[in-house]
């Protein structure tokens, strides 16, 4: 099998991320499979940001426990799992 190199016209252009957005649309999208803690979520939406060409410099693991926080998730503390403690809210916000 060969290696196949890359070059300049299989790059895609990179362009800032919507951080808010994205931690919105991952925590909206919260399912008990898809996101057992913190970094399950924080790995998703670097996925979605790699998916849309997008960089995220701005986002810190603080942002997404701030915004589960704020949606109603609660974070055991031995376990490190999410929980929902009430109706998730729309629109998390970070603080």
């Amino acid at each position: 099998m060969l290696a196949t190199s890359e070059t300049a016209a299989d790059a895609h252009p990179l362009k800032n991320g919507d951080t808010q957005r994205l931690i919105v649309e991952a925590i909206h999208e919260l399912s008990p499979e898809d996101a057992r803690n913190p970094s399950h979520v924080y790995a998703r939406i670097l996925r979605k940001a790699i998916q849309e060409h997008s960089t995220l410099d701005a986002l810190h693991l603080t942002d997404v426990l701030l915004a589960l926080r704020n949606a109603g998730y609660t974070i055991d503390h031995k376990t490190g799992l999410i929980s929902q403690a009430e109706a998730p809210a729309l629109q998390p916000e970070i603080a």
